[in-house]
């Protein structure tokens, strides 16, 4: 079951974009803000923070269980 789970969190990030995918991972697997994303991408934070919340609501559709419901409190 992990390793199917493992596969279809791959897939889906697979077919992040660019930004998308690189914004999630910063934020999500290197701990950093999104005001600290946004300077290292020379991006408003508004373009960072649509970034960040298409990629969850991508990741959302593409995925079967729950696990990606996180909530700006959460941040």
């Amino acid at each position: 079951m992990l390793t199917a789970s493992k596969s279809l969190l791959r897939n889906a990030m697979d077919n992040l974009n660019s930004k998308q995918r690189g914004t999630l991972e910063l934020c999500l697997f290197e701990g950093y803000t999104l005001r600290e994303i946004s300077e290292l991408h020379q991006d408003s934070l508004v373009n960072t923070r649509h970034h960040y919340y298409r990629a969850l609501e991508r990741l959302r559709k593409a995925l079967p269980f729950k696990a990606f419901r996180v909530k700006a409190k959460d941040l």
